[in-house]
C-alpha cells in the first residue's frame, strides 16, 4: 500500500509541474504576441507583465533596465519601469 501511495504522490507531483511548465509556455508565447503588437517598449513591458501574472499566477511582477552607466561593475543599479499587481484587500 505504500508503494501504491508514493507513485501517487510522484504521480501527482508531476503533474503539477507539467501544469506549471505550461503556464510558462502559454505566457511565452503571448509574450511573443504582445511584442508583435507593441506600439512601444512601454506599453510591451506592462502587456508582459500583465501576462505573467495571469497566466503563470504570480500575486506581483516588475521589470527592470540595468543602468549601464554604473561606476562598478559588481554593482548592479536596476530601475523599474514596468510592474503589475494582484492585491487582496
Amino acid at each position: 500500500m505504500d508503494d501504491a501511495l508514493e507513485a501517487r504522490q510522484q504521480t501527482e507531483q508531476r503533474e503539477e509541474e507539467l501544469r506549471r511548465l505550461n503556464r510558462i509556455l502559454e505566457a511565452r508565447s503571448n509574450s511573443s504576441q504582445a511584442l508583435v503588437r507593441a506600439r512601444d517598449e512601454s506599453s510591451f513591458l506592462q502587456e508582459v507583465c500583465r501576462i505573467v501574472v495571469e497566466d503563470c499566477g504570480h500575486t506581483m511582477v516588475w521589470v527592470g533596465i540595468a543602468d549601464e552607466d554604473e561606476p562598478s561593475p559588481s554593482v548592479l543599479s536596476l530601475m523599474p519601469v514596468s510592474r503589475k499587481a494582484i492585491l487582496n484587500l
